[in-house]
């Protein structure tokens, strides 16, 4: 009996994205990664912004991306598939543009990290532990949908609120903006 083996991929900088049916896993590198991911109808581009190496998945259902300790920034952009991050330890800035019916989970992790919703189809993002800062924008142009659940989960938080529906866990060591 022959298995067909998942396709994976190692790009130079320790990025992998490797899809298992219609599953996409992403994981950075042990150094600190730039990862951008874009999907496009279940068409995705893996880009590892240190080495420029592009990657192209079709068929993709569900996309999970991990980064490691380190430093780590991430860009997802999505029309009809949310993804699941985990920026694991490390100061890490995370950006989520969910344009669509997709709707993105992102947790900051450990560190004093950087999470911003552009565009929200009942997106969520916990900062973890840490004195984080959450830039949350609903975008009501793009999706009828567009609510924002943001956890701070410990520290000193900052949310910065750009308009729209957006919930949140803020307590009063906690700072709420209102962004004109």
């Amino acid at each position: 009996m022959i298995e067909k083996l998942e396709s994976r991929r190692l790009l130079s900088s320790g990025l992998t994205a490797t899809q298992s049916g219609t599953t996409l896993d992403v994981v950075g590198g042990a150094d600190g990664s730039k990862i951008v991911v874009r999907e496009d109808n279940q068409n995705v581009l893996v880009h590892d912004n240190v080495t420029g190496t592009d990657q192209t998945f079709a068929g993709i259902t569900a996309i999970n991306i991990v980064s490691q300790a380190k430093d780590d920034s991430i860009f997802y952009t999505g029309n009809t598939i949310g993804a699941q991050i985990d920026a694991g330890g490390g100061n890490d800035t995370v950006t989520i543009d969910d344009t669509g019916t997709g709707s993105s989970y992102a947790s900051g992790g450990g560190g004093d990290d950087t999470l911003t919703v552009i565009h929200s189809h009942r997106t969520t993002v916990a900062g973890g532990g840490g004195g984080d800062s959450l830039f949350l924008n609903t975008a009501s142009d793009v999706t009828s949908d567009s609510e924002v659940w943001a956890y701070g989960n410990g520290g000193s938080d900052t949310f910065v609120i750009s308009g729209g529906t957006v919930h949140t866990d803020a307590t009063k060591q906690d700072s709420v903006v209102e962004a004109p």
